[in-house]
């Protein structure tokens, strides 16, 4: 009896070592993760002009659940993202989906939780710079987001960059993080990665074309590119270099993810944000991208995609109506149920 019970005393205490042994062992692992991810939960360089862009629909029934890009703020009321987070998936032929679908948040580094610095608006016009986007080529990959309203002063918009940065310049990628690494889930976490030589990204991707940039891991254990938020930032030294967009099998040596290159479409982004601030002096409020369409060609617009474009200086993505007054109530009821928990 008494040799029975020290057996299972010994067993017991070998089960707790194991126990606590994982337990350091998953502590030590995270760690790394977070070294390598260049995680850092107390800094929030990312997280004052990243935002998400969600449908509506989705993100009402569950916070965080209808996020489908990411973007940055780079002036107190214009957001630069990707064309393609805009595309009616369902269709299969480029074609755009109402921006009365979408909202913008940001404020907050965990997407899936809401308080009282999440903030949303809406989206008063979406430029683009192709009637409808080329799933083939993912050229023109670009879109321009007029917010509904100005952003606070204290959040800080993300500077363009002024040149371009050469070949194995050290960037960030920044993403939050939806299925890869569960202690990291829904956090918003940055990957190192770097500028690759164009020639060779052209080599391995075979449809590098103007307007695109590539670059690799810095880090095998790093969050692939590829699984990165579309429409994401690349930011090398401060500067935002890239928006993230597409690749093939670019987690793996050799391969490499392509972003649009914000250097190349400079011009129209300055532009469209000097528009936009001469007309908000103006009107006293946002402007009205729908009524200024001298250059280049409208085009017919049909009703249940209400879209119009300028060739020239790209196009415009509006639409009539917008529920987002009844959504924002939605998200009021439930940062007051968040608070009441607390």
């Amino acid at each position: 009896m008494h040799a029975f019970l020290l057996l299972l005393m010994v067993l017991w205490s070998s089960m707790g070592m194991s126990e606590a042994a994982q337990t350091t062992k998953l502590s030590m692992e995270e760690e790394q993760l977070k070294q390598d991810l260049n995680w850092d939960v107390e800094r929030s360089l990312y997280s004052d002009y990243y935002v998400s862009l969600r449908q509506q629909q989705k993100d009402a029934t569950r916070h965080g659940a209808g996020h489908v890009c990411g973007g940055s703020l780079i002036s107190h009321s214009v957001v630069l993202t990707a064309a393609h987070c805009f595309v009616d998936q369902t269709r299969f032929d480029g074609t755009f989906l109402n921006k009365s679908s979408f909202v913008v948040a940001l404020g907050n580094k965990q997407h899936l939780m809401i308080n009282e610095n999440t903030l949303f608006f809406g989206l008063h016009t979406v430029l683009v710079q192709a009637k409808r986007f080329d799933m083939n080529t993912y050229e023109k990959d670009i879109a321009l987001i007029i917010l509904s309203g100005r952003v606070p002063p204290f959040v800080q918009p993300v500077q363009l960059a002024k040149a371009t940065f050469p070949p194995l310049t050290s960037c960030q990628i920044s993403a939050w993080n939806n299925n890869q690494i569960e202690y990291f889930l829904g956090q918003l976490v940055s990957v190192n990665v770097t500028l690759a030589e164009r020639q060779l990204c052209q080599v391995s991707q075979q449809a590098l074309l103007p307007g695109m940039m590539c670059a690799q891991n810095a880090n095998e254990r790093q969050l692939e590119p590829c699984t990165a938020d579309g429409g994401g930032p690349l930011v090398c030294q401060g500067q935002l270099v890239g928006i993230s967009s597409w690749g093939i099998r670019c987690g793996v040596p050799g391969r490499f993810g392509v972003y649009t290159s914000v250097q190349f479409y400079k011009s129209w982004i300055d532009e469209t944000i000097k528009r936009s601030d001469m007309h908000e002096q103006r009107r006293g409020k946002q402007v009205d991208f729908a009524e200024k369409a001298e250059r280049g060609t409208d085009f017919e617009t049909s009703d249940d995609l209400d879209i119009e474009y300028e060739l020239s200086q790209g196009g415009m993505l509006s639409a009539s109506g917008n529920n987002f007054e009844a959504f924002r109530m939605h998200v009021s009821v439930l940062v007051m149920l968040s608070l009441c928990r607390l």
